[in-house]
């Protein structure tokens, strides 16, 4: 090779390796340029995890939930009254801040009392609304939607405490209140403690709704009036909807029964109250849960049985200077819904304790997700409460928060109706007989 071509191949070696030390040099600095901004993406982080991560309904600065209810059709005065609740408890909430430095925002679904259409708002929920977590209002639509949210792994309020949403407990279903069979075991210990004192002779009679609701009920007098040696002298069973019970309390006065436990909603217990003045029934009726405990069924039955009434009820109610229900009355006048203020609505309150406790949960849950959720519900374990009730429990195996009853009368206050506290806040004798899971 001549000197000309050696001192051509030297000049090609030395370029090639100028252009390989700049790369490395380059490389270096832009290593060091990014080393440097994954660091700050590290710092920046949690902050960025909070605000950007995949979880539905949560914003920087929003948490959206979903509220399906009967907003129409022949249980809309539930749903209705429940979901104004609801929204006015939470108004308090976002006026006192929000939760978790969030406001609440609630999106109102109609399922109109139909199950099938209940299942149809937790699809549309979860896959056009973007939300966090559910609540489901009236028993029917509770019942409908429990596996399916329980599939879709999202955490669920309901106000249904009928056996079959609690037992067995469900990892994302919770309800409020205390399930029917307490209330209405609770009912019978009044009944026989109170007001049968002890007389073996005594005939009781049954007379409630042939669904969940009823039949939960029915099942907590039962297996209480069998632990105090009673037995019903006749069991009637009445449709929803259904106001014409004229074969039911024909039976019941056939039995000869002195005592009527009552397990029915608002309108039908107002046509039993109403068929039993017609046929002039001397008995006392005993209210086996919230729901039958009803001011506004003396509106529509008239005040014969005013004085020959009692009822189970779980929690404080309008005229109890509960500071809470204080708070939610200011609101409801506030938000243009103190009608149900004036009726004194008992739905109303639910949905303003359902609101209550849905908002401690999510303060309570370390991180805001559905999991999350589940692990904030399961705190509120021996929870003292600012309003409504005392406290409440929620675990693993509890599913619905209290297991204490007061009994009550429904008494005439002015133009209207309220309850008048017959005593004090206890749970059943015999709750042992009950089959709680939580107790097993």
């Amino acid at each position: 090779m001549n000197s000309k071509g050696v001192n051509g191949m030297l000049k090609r070696m030395a370029a090639l390796m100028f252009i390989m030390i700049f790369a490395v040099v380059l490389s270096a600095c832009g290593g060091e340029e990014a080393s440097s901004e994954g660091e700050n993406n590290r710092e920046e982080a949690p902050q960025q995890q909070q605000e950007n991560a995949d979880v539905p309904g949560v914003t920087a600065d929003k948490i959206r939930i979903a509220d399906i209810d009967a907003l129409s059709g022949p249980a809309s005065y539930v749903g209705t009254a429940s979901t104004a609740g609801f929204h006015d408890y939470m108004s308090i909430v976002n006026k006192e801040g929000g939760v978790k430095g969030r406001q609440i925002e609630i999106v109102d679904i109609d399922h109109a009392g139909d199950p099938g259409k209940a299942v149809a708002g937790v699809n549309q929920a979860l896959n056009r609304e973007n939300v966090l977590t559910l609540w489901v209002g009236t028993s029917a639509g509770a019942v409908a939607v429990a596996d399916h949210v329980e599939r879709q792994k999202v955490p669920t309020m309901v106000i249904s405490p009928t056996t079959t949403i609690y037992d067995p407990p469900k990892r994302y279903l919770f309800t409020v209140g205390a399930p029917y069979t307490i209330e209405a075991a609770r009912a019978a210990d009044f009944l026989v403690n109170d007001l049968v004192k002890g007389n073996k002779d005594a005939k009781i009679a049954w007379v409630g709704m042939d669904e969940a609701s009823g039949q939960t009920m029915h099942e907590g007098a039962k297996k209480a009036l069998e632990a105090y040696g009673y037995q019903f002298v006749t069991e009637q069973f009445i449709q929803r909807g259904g106001t014409d019970v004229s074969s039911q309390m024909l039976n019941i006065k056939q039995s000869g029964a002195e005592y009527v436990m009552m397990g029915t909603l608002t309108k039908e217990g107002a046509a039993v109250l109403l068929e039993a003045e017609k046929l002039g029934l001397d008995v006392t009726f005993i209210g086996s849960s919230f729901v039958t405990t009803d001011v506004e069924m003396f509106k529509l039955a008239g005040e014969h049985y005013l004085d020959k009434f009692y009822g189970a009820w779980p929690i404080n109610f309008w005229d109890d200077n509960d500071p809470v229900i204080q708070q939610v009355i200011e609101a409801a006048k506030a938000n243009g819904n103190e009608k149900f203020v004036e009726i004194k609505s008992p739905f109303y309150l639910f949905g303003a304790l359902t609101a209550y406790i849905m908002a401690e949960a999510i303060e309570n849950a370390d991180e805001l997700t559905r999991e999350g959720l589940i692990a904030g519900y399961e705190k509120l374990n021996n929870f003292k409460m600012e309003g409504f009730v005392d406290s409440i429990n929620y675990s693993p195996k509890q599913r619905i928060p209290m297991t204490k009853e007061r009994i009550v009368k429904v008494v005439k206050q002015g133009d209207s109706y309220t309850l008048q506290q017959v005593s004090e806040f206890k749970e059943p004798e015999h709750i042992d007989k009950l089959g709680l899971p939580w107790m097993e």
